[in-house]
C-alpha cells in the first residue's frame, strides 16, 4: 500500500532542513508547496524532489477555435502539468488564466516562455507567462 503524504503530515517537520521518505510515498502537492515555501529540501529515497515550480500564464485574444489545445499541446510537448484553468469570453473576446506547475519541464523558464509567446503569435492571442511569485509580488494589495 502506497503512503500519501499530505500537507498536514508534512508540517510535522517545520524547522528541518532535509526530510528523506521512503520511497513508495506520494506527496501532495500542497506538502511539496509548503516544504519549499519553507526551505524544506525532500529526499524520495537517494533522490532530491525538485521544488514546485509554479507559473501563472494568462492568454487574451480575439476568439477562435483551438486556443486552449494550442496552448495545452506547448505544454504537454515539455511535461508542464497543468493544475488550475479558468477561461471566459467576454462579447467576443477570450481570456484564460492557467496555473501551471512547470517542476520537471524539459526545457528552461525562458525557452518555455518563447515557446508559448510564438504559439500566441502564430494563433492570434497574446500569451504571458510569470513566475507565481513575481505574479503575486506585483498584484499585492
Amino acid at each position: 500500500m502506497t503512503n500519501i503524504i499530505t500537507l498536514e503530515d508534512i508540517k510535522k517537520f517545520a524547522g528541518e532542513k532535509v526530510i528523506t521518505l521512503p520511497e513508495d510515498v506520494v506527496i501532495t502537492r500542497g506538502a511539496r508547496a509548503w516544504a519549499n515555501s519553507m526551505g524544506i529540501q525532500i529526499k524520495r529515497g537517494d533522490k532530491i524532489i525538485p521544488p514546485t515550480k509554479r507559473l501563472v500564464i494568462s492568454v487574451l485574444g480575439e476568439d477562435r477555435v483551438g486556443i486552449i489545445a494550442a496552448v495545452s499541446n506547448v505544454l504537454a510537448d515539455h511535461n508542464v502539468n497543468i493544475l488550475d484553468i479558468n477561461q471566459t469570453l467576454l462579447q467576443e473576446f477570450f481570456a484564460m488564466f492557467m496555473i501551471v506547475d512547470a517542476s520537471d519541464c524539459t526545457v528552461s523558464y525562458e525557452k518555455l516562455k518563447d515557446l508559448l509567446v510564438n504559439k500566441g503569435k502564430d494563433i492570434g492571442v497574446r500569451i504571458d507567462v510569470q513566475d507565481e511569485d513575481v505574479f503575486k509580488f506585483m498584484h499585492r494589495v
